[in-house]
């Protein structure tokens, strides 16, 4: 479920909590990928960059929580106990990420620099 995150709707604790949790739990990800597609028969490729922001965790109701607030997508890791909420979209992980710098204290410089241009 990615939906629109209504920012004025979530409560400042929200954002303490869930960046602590994210320093513990989450990741970041950025990757130089090649994107194909193809039109009129023809193949066409190109340079992209894929962004991934996300949590893992056993306990899928605090991922619900999460969810709820700010959209993501939740599925079950394969062999595993664990689940994974994330995001793909990097202009909503960038809205995130300016709600979390405030709170931030262990992975400031990682997630800035992986939201860099």
């Amino acid at each position: 479920m990615d939906k629109d995150i209504h920012f004025e709707k979530i409560e400042p604790d929200f954002w303490a909590w869930f960046t602590g949790f994210w320093e513990g739990e989450g990741y970041i990800i950025r990757q130089n990928i090649v994107t194909t597609h193809r039109f009129n028969n023809k193949l066409y490729s190109y340079p992209a960059t894929a962004y991934a922001f996300g949590v893992v965790q056993k306990d899928r109701r605090v991922l619900e929580y999460i969810q709820e607030k700010l959209g993501g997508y939740i599925h079950k890791k394969s062999n595993s106990e664990c689940y994974e909420w994330k995001i793909y979209r990097k202009e909503k992980i960038e809205q995130i990420a300016r709600q979390m710098l405030p709170h931030l204290r262990f992975r400031r410089r990682q997630l800035l620099e992986k939201l860099k241009p």
